[in-house]
């Protein structure tokens, strides 16, 4: 099993229970990466056997945890698209910029979740395992759109474009992860990446 799939869909209250456990977890292991299953069941107020029943082992609450990153990356790219789709719309879409927003967005959502860091092999494998399973799009698409509207350099293909947005988000995650810099001090340097890499060319 990977990341943050059942086997089967869950109760709701099974469901609720889960999500109280994934985000006492964020917050007890931001603050301690190293707390124990105990204290996330102390801090979820679920008790530690419904804990143990959704996630028997630690791994397996980490694992839950990298599937929880991926469904938070799913659903800013996915917001962001929409935006930047409504905004061509109106005739005021800019897809540079909102791949430039999406770029920041992850680097704050690495921020929130640096404490998975520590399980460098286990991130690679599970996120690698998401990407694959659930594809690439909407990002996808929408960076070809904005090829095709002259708003991207059309001299990568749109996978490297990812590839560059991904590899910029890890570097910004590692920057933080080691105190070297915050998101608020990245920010701008993260934006002036996009622009000169996948901006187009003269423009």
């Amino acid at each position: 099993m990977t990341g943050d799939a059942d086997p089967a869909p869950l109760r709701a209250d099974a469901r609720r229970n889960r999500d109280a456990v994934l985000a006492a977890a964020v917050r007890v292991l931001s603050e301690r990466p190293d707390a124990s299953m105990r204290e996330v069941a102390e801090a979820s107020g679920v008790g530690r056997t419904t804990v143990y029943r959704h996630f028997p082992a630690r791994e397996d609450l980490v694992r839950a945890l990298f599937g929880r990153v991926f469904e938070d990356a799913r659903e800013i790219a996915e917001r962001l698209v929409a935006e930047g789709r409504t905004a061509w719309a109106t005739g005021d879409g800019d897809g540079l910029e909102v791949v430039v927003s999406l770029t920041v967005a992850f680097a704050e959502l690495g921020e929130r979740y640096r404490f998975l860091g520590v399980h460098r092999e286990l991130e690679q494998e599970q996120l690698g395992a998401l990407a694959a399973e659930h594809g690439s799009e909407p990002l996808a698409s929408y960076l070809a759109d904005a090829q095709g509207r002259g708003e991207l350099r059309d001299d990568l293909s749109v996978t490297w474009m990812m590839d560059v947005v991904h590899g910029l988000t890890m570097m910004a995650a590692q920057h933080v992860r080691d105190g070297s810099a915050t998101v608020e001090e990245l920010r701008p340097m993260l934006a002036a990446t996009v622009r000169g890499a996948l901006g187009p060319v003269g423009g």
